[in-house]
């Protein structure tokens, strides 16, 4: 068993980074990020090992030599039975597993070419590790704007495909007790043209309008269909405040059904924000050429302005 767990490490070392560019994410063998695990995979060889070796050992230990000698065939088949019941688990278990990892498989074709409503495809997110990298997030997307190979630099409280979450919103027509659940995501500027999301009314936010930050919202069609909408521009939605009191928003623009949340979910009612708060993560949109040189300018900006941090990102699309 400990060869075994040997030999597991080096398969997943070797293969890591293919299956890594499979799923589009980047994957790396490090066990001294969680020490425990220097504990655990020792016992675990050792347990596997106990038990795989205790039934041959409890197998042979039956054989009587006299027995043997005097050329005494011992009927066991009834012993044999629990034998046979451990053979067909194996295949069992091994039929299991060869299922799952094709049915995986296929689930990552599938969410591949699903197409989710929005453009994700050589989109890069970098996330804010604590409140100082979060403060510094407007000024590294300003930096990341005039390097080559990148299309746009946007910014968001929340990844696309991640858990979106929900909050209670009141839309005019429905009384304060009538609370209507909506995904929630605050966004800057150029994060609806940066994904393409296509809007089908109204407008994006803009600086040319000073109140978006505080006031402009952005439904998308599910959200005015399910208020009864037919004309949803205008329209307002009130939020509850941290001070239990309740602010108002104004619907200036609407924008086709996309997958927001997981492919795994159906399409929520989405409240769209353009509010100052400071935003969470950073969405890169880089051209097709040469993603890995691009990648290695990013990050020597990023170490550049927060050397303490290590730099990580993920591809949205996988």
């Amino acid at each position: 068993s400990c060869i075994g767990l040997m030999i597991a490490f080096i398969l997943v070392k070797i293969f890591l980074p293919a299956f890594g560019r499979n799923v589009e994410e980047q994957l790396t063998l490090n066990p001294a990020r969680i020490p425990e695990l220097y504990i655990v995979f020792p016992f675990l060889a050792l347990v596997v090992g106990l038990i795989a070796g205790s039934y041959p050992a409890y197998y042979l230990s039956q054989f009587q030599p006299t027995r043997v000698l005097k050329n005494v065939i011992y009927d066991g088949k009834k012993k044999n039975n629990f034998r046979n019941v451990l053979v067909i688990v194996q295949f069992l278990l091994s039929i299991i597993l060869i299922s799952q990892t094709f049915l995986m498989n296929h689930q990552l074709k599938y969410l591949r070419k699903k197409d989710p409503g929005f453009d994700k495809k050589n989109v890069v997110v970098l996330p804010a590790y604590d409140q100082d990298t979060l403060r510094s997030l407007n000024l590294i997307k300003m930096e990341l704007q005039d390097l080559p190979g990148i299309m746009f630099v946007s910014a968001s409280s929340a990844v696309p495909g991640i858990n979106i979450p929900r909050e209670a919103r009141v839309p005019e027509g429905f009384g304060k007790h009538e609370l209507q659940l909506m995904d929630v995501i605050n966004i800057d500027n150029t994060f609806i043209p940066a994904l393409k999301i296509r809007l089908v009314a109204g407008r994006n936010f803009s600086e040319e309008h000073p109140t978006d930050h505080e006031s402009g919202v952005i439904i998308n069609q599910l959200a005015a269909s399910k208020f009864g909408w037919q004309n949803p521009l205008g329209k307002t939605i009130k939020f509850q405040t941290g001070s239990k009191q309740y602010a108002e928003g104004t619907v200036i623009g609407v924008v086709e059904d996309f997958h927001l949340s997981s492919m795994h979910r159906v399409i929520e009612p989405l409240f769209i924000s353009n509010h100052k708060e400071p935003l969470k993560h950073i969405l890169i949109k880089i051209e097709d050429g040469n993603k890995d040189q691009t990648i290695r300018l990013i990050e020597r900006k990023w170490n550049e302005i927060f050397p303490e941090y290590p730099f990580r990102y993920k591809y949205l699309e996988h």
